[in-house]
């Protein structure tokens, strides 16, 4: 609201609209209703209509909007030349540039009430119409802007990310907390890069999605770093594609009882499963086996590596005769037993739980986990007979891939050429106007201001209050062109405030705050034309359904609540 001195507590008011239209050469025309000197500039009161200004703010989608005006105005004589001629026809240009509005009551300090951009000048002979819209910075600007020397757009991210753990010793994937760098179609010493959306010194390491298995796997070879090249920031990926040791539980699994509990992640609840041989005569052996099936994940690239981890046990129940129980992976025997009493699998830990064994697998397309008794007779006439029990509490597969470089090169360096995307970890943008990480959505909105829309890095009206009451967490990116106002109001409906300009040009921030201690009382003297009604059944909404966390690699969210 425009802060007006005293002179509007009198009873006898009079008002004056002063237009200062500014062109591109740092000159001004100034105009209003009636003439008027102020600060050494003269106003022609030449305008004849009576303009309004008028400013809507929309609650329920978090936007703001004013309205344009016009001013018509006789062609007068201006500096001994029609005014025409200055507008239209001479060296100053007017269109798209910012017109201010300000009012003067009985000749006091003007306060300034709209900021406007010129946009059209119509003449009819004798008058002229001078359009103006309202003045938005982020009008037809699109982001991201930036390019690589190749023509891919560099991409913008703000938020807080994840990489997933490399290395040799081997984890779980977990993390889908990345956003995508596109590939730059430009390769070196043997490595595709990607642009990132800023420079890195470490946590850059590139991940590759696998959408057999929906997973993202860090690059063994590739740099923790970026480098500077085509105008970008970039990490390069060895064309071998070569994926460091990660682990993952089977996708599905068949063969004992509650076979499902073998790959849930409990490992407080197994699969079970018994066997009971038939009593075996003297010189005789019989055999039972019950077999849990387990398909080993397809993957994009070629798998070099397979290692099965098993989590269980095994009880032998020998009653006469030569026995044994064992617990066999492919025909490899993890864990046996031969007398009274249990045997568990050991020797590995898996995510700080200890009593793992491991096989090697590698070559196999299906793994079978096989609990096998054995019950033999012996002389003089003895039967054999025992039975056993087996538990599988875990199974997990450590993998290793990359492309066959040795007999497939060509290929290799094709499918390599052809990753549109790696996916990194590190944090997105820091902001424009103390380099402090940006993590929040009402951060990610005032960065893109200030970078693309011309804001000042100058704290706005009530961002204090804004950023100590809204706390909502961004991870957003953009990697083609979007207009800057559509990206703008979405953060503004999904963060739940609302972004204006003021009347005197300042920006502010508004939004219902967490607590409000204030009561304002508002008289008929505050307002007019006042309609109060209840929201019609219509625009009622007793369900909504939120999705969120986007997934980096495909258009879906992970997460969805109602």
């Amino acid at each position: 609201m425009p802060n007006f001195g005293t002179e509007i507590n009198t009873g006898n008011i009079s008002e004056n609209w002063l237009f200062i239209l500014n062109n591109d050469n740092s000159g001004a025309v100034h105009l209003s209703f009636k003439d008027e000197m102020y600060n050494s500039n003269f106003y022609h009161g030449v305008i004849l209509n009576k303009p309004f200004i008028r400013e809507s703010v929309d609650l329920a989608n978090s936007t703001s909007k004013s309205g344009n005006i016009s001013i018509n105005i006789p062609d007068f004589s201006y500096q001994g030349s029609p005014i025409s001629e200055e507008l239209f026809g001479g060296s100053n240009h007017y269109i798209n540039q910012v017109v201010s509005v300000h009012s003067t009551v009985n000749g006091q300090t003007p306060i300034q009430i709209g900021s406007f951009r010129l946009i059209d000048i119509s003449s009819d002979g004798t008058k002229l119409s001078i359009s103006m819209t309202s003045h938005r910075p982020w009008d037809f600007i699109s982001i991201p802007q930036d390019k690589t020397e190749t023509m891919v757009h560099i991409p913008i991210s703000y938020g807080d990310y994840t990489k997933n753990p490399y290395g040799t010793s081997s984890s779980f994937l977990t993390s889908k907390d990345l956003y995508p760098c596109p590939n730059i179609n430009h390769s070196f010493n043997d490595n595709i890069y990607f642009a990132y959306a800023k420079s890195y010194g470490s946590d850059a390491k590139p991940h590759y999605y696998d959408s057999n298995i929906d997973q993202f796997i860090p690059f063994e070879d590739s740099s923790d770093s970026t480098s500077s090249l085509v105008d970008a920031n970039c990490v390069g990926m060895p064309v071998d594609m070569e994926q460091g040791y990660f682990l993952i539980r089977p996708f599905d699994c068949s063969g004992w009882s509650d076979s499902s509990y073998a790959i849930d992640t409990d490992i407080s609840t197994p699969a079970t499963a018994t066997t009971d041989p038939d009593v075996a005569g003297e010189a005789e052996t019989t055999t039972d086996e019950s077999r849990l099936v387990i398909d080993v994940p397809v993957l994009d690239t070629e798998l070099t590596e397979l290692y099965v981890y098993v989590k269980g046990e095994i009880t032998h129940n020998d009653i006469s005769g030569n026995t044994y129980t064992s617990l066999r992976v492919n025909d490899l025997t993890m864990i046996t037993r031969s007398s009274d009493g249990t045997s568990s699998t050991g020797g590995h830990t898996i995510n700080g739980n200890s009593g793992y064994s491991r096989i090697d697998a590698f070559g196999t397309s299906s793994i079978d986990i096989n609990l096998y008794t054995s019950s033999s007779g012996d002389q003089p006439n003895i039967e054999g007979d025992s039975d056993g029990e087996g538990k599988i509490y875990d199974v997990v597969l450590q993998l290793k891939a990359k492309n066959d470089m040795v007999d497939e090169k060509t290929a290799s360096y094709e499918k390599a050429s052809k990753v549109s995307m790696v996916y990194t970890g590190g944090d997105g943008l820091a902001n424009s106007w103390d380099a402090s990480p940006i993590t929040k959505i009402n951060e990610a909105h005032r960065d893109l201001l200030i970078r693309y829309a011309g804001l000042s890095t100058d704290t706005p009206e009530n961002w204090a209050n804004l950023d100590a009451d809204k706390d909502w967490s961004i991870r957003w990116w953009a990697l083609e062109e979007v207009e800057l106002k559509e990206v703008l109001e979405q953060l503004q409906y999904e963060g739940g405030f609302i972004f204006r300009y003021r009347a005197d040009g300042t920006p502010q921030y508004i939004h219902i705050r967490d607590t409000n201690t204030t009561d304002y009382t508002l008289s008929k003297y505050d307002v007019a034309d006042l309609t109060i009604k209840p929201t019609s059944f219509s625009e009622l909404l007793t369900k909504m359904e939120v999705s969120y966390e986007k997934h980096p690699a495909e258009n879906r969210y992970l997460t969805t609540k109602t």
